[in-house]
């Protein structure tokens, strides 16, 4: 996967950009994060579980259920207070029943 950095919204800055990551702690999760830092953009990843992180897996880590509208806009309350505004936000929550 590749992920191309772009300038933050901020005007006459060069500001890292911040990518937001839900359902980071999922199957693809771990490898979009790792692009995005890779591309050089500073990450907040949320998943429901996380399971033996390296320290620097990103920049925040937050534990939210994403189905609860209070739950989502604390997520990005908490993105935007700790890193910047999101200039970029993908959403890999799925779930599946049968």
């Amino acid at each position: 996967m590749s992920v191309r950095r772009r300038s933050s919204r901020k005007r006459g800055t060069q500001a890292t950009p911040v990518a937001l990551v839900t359902g980071a702690s999922g199957g693809l999760g771990p490898f979009v994060v790792e692009a995005f830092r890779a591309a050089g953009y500073r990450v907040s990843a949320t998943g429901l579980a996380w399971d033996d992180l390296p320290r620097d897996f990103a920049n925040l880590i937050t534990t939210a259920d994403l189905t609860s509208s209070d739950a989502a806009k604390d997520v990005v309350r908490r993105t935007v207070s700790a890193l910047a505004p999101i200039d970029f936000l993908l959403h890999l929550v799925g779930a599946f029943s049968g």
